[in-house]
């Protein structure tokens, strides 16, 4: 016969009696069923875990509280959305809350008692068991990512493990606590892809900015700068062991273009710095950089002689073979080498200044020494060098002290001798004679003491000349005042925009050519017209003008005085300024001769159909 279970009769509110009756019909059961079962799980409670010295601490509190604090407990566990769980030690769940059921999608009682091993997927039982027990070892809180599939998704929990002991320091049970974490688990991959993929672009601007893209040397700006540091450095030495900056002209390189196109050019420079880099080592400490199309700069602390070097480099790239559309073809490079030895007679200059300067007389060395094919800078032959020093200081003086020279000469119509504008140069006085701008840039100087010299001349124009002027005027400005222009903040544009309806803006042809969409931009959005200086000096470009003056901002060219002079006497020279006169009439552009210092000057201009002259008369310079 089975044994009869005790029947207990309790009376309850109306209230606990209704909520009874609504849990019971969810889950399925009987109603004293389901109170059978809250009483076996508050008992085992009770005994387990509510009698420990943590539930003790109560005194203060009422009877009616004491013994609502273990309901109240379980209902702010069973509220959290954090799955939440307790073990005994014998890792067997003696709670779980509502959170946890949903998230195994079990009730309590299919846990309540039993381990992991018997509740939980394979995969999620081998990891609870793991990190139960590095809590026991460590004895105290552990945390750990724990992955749980659900609904065809995983999400990831931040579980929390801590120790439960007893007032004897006994382990009694585990307390186990999991935060979902699969959504900001995403932001933070997301973010470290985001953060990868700023770091890949970060990357390839930097090497946009330090490299040059064919050759994978250092470009010309960060060549400056690691040239700037060695001059520092050398500065510093008392002896210093040789070091040299060499530069290395692809002088043939352009003819290539020409004759194969610029793809062969490109394959030509790109299997030089090949070879250069792996005869690096026979070199010495090297650093390579291309600092133009076809010049190479290396800084070198050689090994041996600087013309063993030069030669090895030169047999080295004697004959090279470069390939074109899968065809090879032989080409032998012609290279023409400059060298400075930077440890004698240490630059005075920054290294901006000293490379133009080397790559001056470079240019001119190319055409003097026609037996060889380098040309070494005798440390007693730097007058060039002393020359851009002694530039450099006077700069910064008037830069110091605000102030910049303005020389103006008149230009005239050629027929009648009457004036018709105004030519404003600017520049430094140095008490001796007036240097204009022009010859500065000539000289190769740069750098930011040299644009600031400008933007005090062109400051001054304004304040001092434009107010007083009674005709139009041509105003020479340079590169770095087209490039400054295109920002709309900027004090040079704001000059620029003042003077406009008096003012005509004059650059050189080279100006043109390399920044010809900063030119075009300032003068279709503002409407500023251009005149162009020293034609004849560089590569004249017929397309830049047609294009210019078919726009409407190309109204005056002016002629290089050289070249206009030796016309005289030369038929090739007459032939080509004949024929730009002729093409700027076509397109009704005026033609100006500079520099006209002698009838024989004038009367030349007369004949060939120039329109205005300038150079015959006084020039007025304000100091």
């Amino acid at each position: 016969m089975a044994t009869k279970k005790p029947i207990i009769s309790v009376v309850l509110e109306e209230e606990i009696n209704q909520k009874l009756k609504e849990i019971s019909k969810e889950k399925g059961i009987s109603v004293s069923r389901l109170v059978s079962s809250l009483l076996a799980e508050a008992l085992y409670l009770e005994e387990n875990v509510f009698k420990d010295e943590i539930y003790q601490d109560t005194e203060k509190l009422s009877k009616e509280w004491k013994e609502k604090l273990p309901v109240l407990f379980t209902k702010v566990l069973d509220t959290t959305p954090d799955p939440i769980w307790i073990k005994d030690n014998n890792l067997r769940y003696i709670y779980v809350n509502k959170a946890f059921e949903e998230l195994f999608e079990k009730t309590k009682e299919e846990f309540i008692g039993k381990s992991d091993i018997e509740v939980l997927p394979p995969e999620n039982a081998k990891e609870c068991v793991y990190t139960d027990m590095v809590a026991i070892e460590k004895d105290g809180p552990t945390q750990s990512y724990e992955k749980v599939s659900k609904d065809g998704d995983e999400k990831i929990y931040n579980v929390i493990k801590t120790p439960i002991k007893d007032k004897n320091g006994n382990l009694i049970a585990i307390l186990g606590i999991g935060r979902d974490i699969t959504n900001f688990q995403k932001i933070n991959e997301e973010l470290e892809k985001r953060n990868k993929a700023l770091e890949e672009a970060y990357q390839k601007l930097k090497q946009i900015y330090e490299f040059d893209y064919l050759t994978g040397f250092y470009n010309r700006g960060k060549f400056i700068e690691i040239l700037e540091l060695h001059i520092q450095t050398l500065k510093e030495k008392v002896n210093p062991e040789d070091e040299y900056l060499v530069l290395m002209d692809i002088c043939n390189l352009e003819h290539a273009n020409e004759l194969y196109g610029f793809q062969f050019g490109d394959n030509v420079v790109k299997e030089i710095a090949r070879i250069l880099s792996r005869i690096s080592p026979a070199l010495g400490e090297t650093i390579f950089g291309r600092i133009s199309g076809r010049t190479f700069a290396l800084l070198i602390k050689p090994t041996k002689e600087i013309t063993e070097i030069i030669k090895t480099i030169d047999n080295s790239i004697s004959d090279i073979k470069v390939i074109l559309n899968n065809e090879v073809f032989k080409f032998p490079p012609k290279l023409f080498f400059t060298i400075r030895n930077l440890s004698k007679n240490v630059p005075l200059l920054s290294a901006e200044n000293l490379l133009f300067c080397v790559e001056t007389t470079m240019a001119s060395a190319k055409e003097s020494d026609e037996l060889t094919n380098f040309h070494i800078i005798q440390p007693n032959k730097i007058s060039q060098e002393d020359t851009l020093n002694k530039y450099v200081q006077l700069i910064e003086k008037f830069v110091e002290k605000n102030e910049a020279s303005i020389k103006t000469d008149e230009i005239k119509d050629i027929e009648n001798k009457q004036t018709k504008f105004i030519n404003i140069v600017g520049g430094i006085h140095d008490g001796k004679k007036f240097i204009d701008v022009v010859e500065i840039y000539k000289s190769n100087i740069r750098g930011q003491n040299f644009f600031k010299l400008n933007q005090i001349f062109l400051e001054k124009v304004r304040k001092v000349v434009y107010p007083t002027l009674k005709h139009k005027a041509f105003l020479d400005i340079g590169a770095f005042i087209i490039y400054d222009s295109i920002f709309p903040e900027s004090d040079i544009l704001k000059n620029i925009l003042f003077m406009k309806d008096k003012i005509i803006f004059t650059v050189c042809e080279s100006v043109i050519t390399n920044n010809k969409k900063a030119v075009l931009m300032i003068a279709n959005d503002y409407n500023i017209k251009f005149a162009i200086n020293n034609i004849g000096f560089g590569n004249t470009s017929l397309k830049n003008l047609m294009e210019f003056a078919d726009l409407g901002i190309l109204e005056h060219i002016k002629f290089y005085p050289e070249v206009f002079k030796k016309a005289i006497n030369n038929k090739k020279e007459r032939a080509f300024i004949e024929g730009i006169i002729s093409f700027a009439k076509g397109l009704g552009i005026k033609t100006i001769a500079t520099s006209v210092d002698s009838e024989e000057v004038l009367n030349f201009a007369k004949n060939i159909g120039i329109d205005f002259i300038q150079g015959t008369i006084s020039k007025k310079v304000l100091v």
